[in-house]
């Protein structure tokens, strides 16, 4: 067998990698649906850390208020 047949053999039976990827697997995404995804989960942490945010400075403002209010009954 010829080389240049060898390498026609080859390319005939083996499967790019996006054809052996299965369709939800993230190596088969282009590149903008790779930026989207990844806009919407820096998005997803950043309103996590606004809430959690939020919540410690909502515990900080109780805890100033109890502390006001222990000293005034002292």
């Amino acid at each position: 067998m010829a080389r240049g047949d060898e390498n026609k053999t080859v390319g005939k039976n083996s499967l790019s990698p996006l054809e052996a990827a299965p369709p939800f697997c993230p190596a088969v995404l282009n590149t903008d649906q790779q930026a989207t995804l990844s806009k919407k989960r820096l998005a997803k942490i950043d309103r996590r850390v606004a809430e959690k945010e939020e919540e410690f400075n909502n515990i900080r403002k109780n805890q100033q208020r109890a502390m006001g209010s222990l000293g005034v009954s002292l």
